[in-house]
C-alpha cells in the first residue's frame, strides 16, 4: 500500500463511522449514519466550502400530477445512451421525492407556486417540467444550509474542520478501520492524527480543479479517489467527467471556478446563439435543442466555437417568454465566483446576453457500491417501484403511514427484514449477504422472497391486509 509521507499521528479520536466530506452526500450520509452509532465528520475547509451550495438549477424529482418515476427513468436512460446502471437510475427515480421530502422536514425552503405546491421548472434532457428550486437559482446554497444546520443540531455527530484526509487505516484483513488526518491548529506532530471507526464513508466529491477551467471551487481536488487508490480499492467510471454547456467566460486569462449560468435558464425560455446570432443548437440537431442533454449542448457549443474561430463567445438570448419581467428561475443577482467576484453580468428580460463557454462540472465515477448482481437489483428496484407506486402507496397509508422509507444493506451473513415505526414514518430494512448473490443461479428470485418478507413484515407491524400487487 502507498501512503502520503506525514509525521505519525499525534492523537487519536474514535467513532463508530467516519464521514469524509460534507457536501450533500456527505451531510446526509452522516445523519443517516447517526443510526449505527457516534458520527465523526471530517470536512477540508469550513463545512460549506464544497461543491453543494454551488449547485444552481435544482433538484429532478416526478412530482407532478401528469408524471411519474418512470417518465423520469425513461429521459435519464435516454440521455444516457445505453451506458446507464439501470437498477442505479431507478432507485434515483423512483426515491427522488421521498428524498426530497426529507430535504423540506430537515427545513430546506423550496420556491413555491401560488397553490403552495412545488413550483416546477424545467432542465436539459428532461421531456417535462421536474426540476424543484430554491430561492430561484440558489437550490444548493438552500439544501446546504438545511443540511448543515441538521448535523450541528444532532448530538451523535462531531464536527471537524479544517481536516485533510491523508490516509486511509485498515485492518488485518484489509477492511477500513478508519482515516488518518491533518487538521489544522490541532494535537501534536505538526496536526496529524488518527480517527478510528468500523466503518468509513468518502463522500468527498469531484477533480473540477485538475482542469484549467471548471465551475467545481477550489477544494474539488480528488482527494477521495486518490486516498481509495492508495489504499486498493477499486474505482470505476472516472473517465465520466461532465461538462456544463454554460460557465460565464470572463476573459482569455481565467482560469480556475468560474461561474455558472444555470441550465434553468434555458428550461425558463432561453436560447444559444453565437455572435453573428444564429442558434447555436436547433431542433433539428437534437429534438430538445437547447434543453438536448448536457453532453451534446456542450459538443454544439464547442463546435461552433472552432468553426467560427471564436475561442469563447456564446450568448443566451430571452425568447420572449419573461420578456419585460425578471425571469423567476434567476438570481436578482448576477453569477458569483469563488472568489466573491461579480462579473457584472445577468439576464433580464429579452435581448439580454451572456458570453459563455463550457466548463468541466463533476465526475461521474469513483469506487462502486457493492458487487451485488444486477438482476437481483432490477427486481428489488422494480418491486419496491411498485410499493411506491400510487397504487402501492394507498396500501400503507390506509394505516395512517405518511411515509414508507425502505434501505438494503448488502453485507449481512444472514437474511432478514426488520421494519420501525416512528411518528407515521415506517422505516424497513432488507438486510442480506450482497455478493453471495453471484453464487445463486436466479438472484432475481431472492428479490421477490425478499420483497414478499418485506410486505409481510410491514402487515404484522401495520395490522394492513394484503397488499393488492404483491404477496406476502
Amino acid at each position: 500500500m502507498t501512503r502520503l509521507l506525514a509525521p505519525p499521528p499525534g492523537w487519536t479520536v474514535s467513532a463508530d463511522v467516519v464521514v469524509v466530506g460534507s457536501g450533500v452526500a456527505g451531510l446526509t450520509a452522516a445523519l443517516h449514519a447517526t443510526r449505527a452509532g457516534s458520527v465523526l465528520l471530517v470536512t477540508k475547509v469550513l463545512v460549506d466550502d464544497g461543491s453543494t451550495r454551488w449547485a444552481q438549477g435544482g433538484v429532478a424529482a416526478a412530482l407532478a400530477a401528469d408524471d411519474s418515476p418512470e417518465d423520469h427513468l425513461q429521459d435519464t436512460l435516454v440521455a444516457g445512451v445505453g451506458l446507464c446502471d439501470v437498477a442505479a437510475v431507478r432507485v434515483l427515480c423512483t426515491e427522488g421525492p421521498a428524498r426530497l421530502r426529507e430535504l423540506v422536514e430537515l427545513g430546506a425552503a423550496f420556491d413555491r407556486d401560488g397553490a403552495g405546491a412545488f413550483a416546477l421548472t424545467r432542465e436539459g434532457g428532461h421531456s417535462r417540467d421536474r426540476i424543484v428550486h430554491a430561492g430561484g437559482d440558489a437550490t444548493g446554497a438552500e439544501v446546504q444550509r438545511a443540511l448543515v444546520a441538521a448535523v450541528r443540531a444532532h448530538p451523535g455527530i462531531r464536527l471537524v474542520e479544517h481536516a485533510l484526509v491523508l490516509d486511509l487505516l485498515t485492518d488485518a484483513d484489509g477492511r477500513a478501520a478508519g482515516v488518518t488526518l491533518h487538521v489544522l491548529g490541532e494535537g501534536s506532530q505538526d496536526g496529524v492524527g488518527a480517527a478510528l471507526a468500523r466503518a468509513v464513508v468518502l463522500a468527498t466529491g469531484g477533480l473540477g480543479q485538475v482542469y484549467a477551467s471548471t465551475t467545481n471551487p477550489s477544494v474539488s481536488t480528488g482527494d477521495g479517489v486518490a486516498l481509495a487508490l492508495r489504499a486498493g480499492a477499486e474505482v470505476t467510471d472516472l473517465e465520466f467527467v461532465q461538462f456544463h454547456p454554460t460557465s460565464l467566460w470572463l476573459g482569455a486569462g481565467s482560469a480556475g471556478q468560474q461561474p455558472l449560468v444555470s441550465e434553468a435558464v434555458r428550461g425558463e425560455g432561453a436560447f444559444l446563439v453565437d455572435l453573428a446570432g444564429e442558434r447555436v443548437i436547433t431542433p433539428g440537431d437534437h429534438p430538445l435543442a437547447d434543453l438536448a442533454p448536457r453532453d451534446v449542448v456542450a459538443k454544439a457549443i464547442h463546435r461552433r466555437m472552432l468553426e467560427r474561430g471564436d475561442d469563447q463567445w456564446t450568448s443566451y438570448v430571452d425568447d420572449g417568454k419573461n420578456a419585460g419581467t425578471t425571469d423567476a428561475a434567476l438570481s436578482a443577482d448576477p453569477p458569483t465566483t469563488g472568489s466573491g467576484r461579480r462579473p457584472g453580468v445577468a439576464v433580464r428580460a429579452r435581448g439580454a446576453h451572456e458570453p459563455e463557454s463550457p466548463a468541466r462540472i463533476r465526475i461521474i465515477g469513483g469506487g462502486p457500491t457493492n458487487d451485488v448482481p444486477d438482476s437481483y437489483q432490477r427486481r428489488l428496484s422494480h418491486l419496491l417501484g411498485v410499493l411506491a407506486a400510487p397504487e402501492g402507496q394507498e396500501w400503507w397509508l390506509a394505516a395512517g403511514v405518511k411515509e414508507l422509507q425502505v434501505a438494503y444493506y448488502f453485507e449481512r451473513a444472514t437474511p432478514r427484514v426488520r421494519t420501525r415505526l416512528h411518528r407515521n414514518v415506517l422505516a424497513a430494512g432488507i438486510e442480506r449477504n450482497g455478493p453471495g448473490l453471484n453464487h445463486v443461479p436466479d438472484p432475481a428470485t431472492i428479490a421477490d422472497r425478499d420483497v414478499e418478507n418485506l410486505v409481510s413484515a410491514v402487515r404484522k407491524r401495520t395490522g394492513l391486509g394484503p397488499h393488492p400487487l404483491l404477496p406476502g
